[in-house]
């Protein structure tokens, strides 16, 4: 009888902890959509930070400012979710990259046109 209950306790253990995992990452792909939409609606903002035509420099300021704060929140969900499918996609890794490369063009824009 005493066997059958650890199995029983085992068995529900196991469950539970795949719950928690499933969670887990249910919560991380929320939190890398989140960032995904304002990324996509940032994105449009400066298509044109490349261009022969110079940004206002609040416009560069503010793109400084907004890709550094995705990429402290994806940094913090990288690092709070790391064992999750959603943090080792390579969806998230593009995002990354993606937030990565917009922020070094806002800063070399700022740098460029002497903001």
């Amino acid at each position: 009888m005493t066997v059958i209950k650890h199995c029983a306790v085992g068995f529900l253990s196991v469950l539970v902890l795949a719950g928690c995992e499933a969670d887990k990452d249910k919560v991380a792909r929320e939190k890398v959509e989140a960032i995904k939409q304002v990324i996509a609606t940032r994105t449009l903002e400066y298509a044109d930070i490349s261009s022969s035509q110079p940004l206002r420099s609040d416009n560069v300021n503010r793109c400084i400012v907004q890709m550094s704060e995705n990429k402290a929140k994806l940094d913090a969900i990288q690092v709070d979710y790391a064992e999750t499918q959603t943090v080792q996609s390579s969806d998230t890794h593009t995002l990354y990259s993606l937030i990565n490369y917009q922020l070094t063009a806002c800063k070399d824009a700022r740098q460029t046109q002497g903001y």
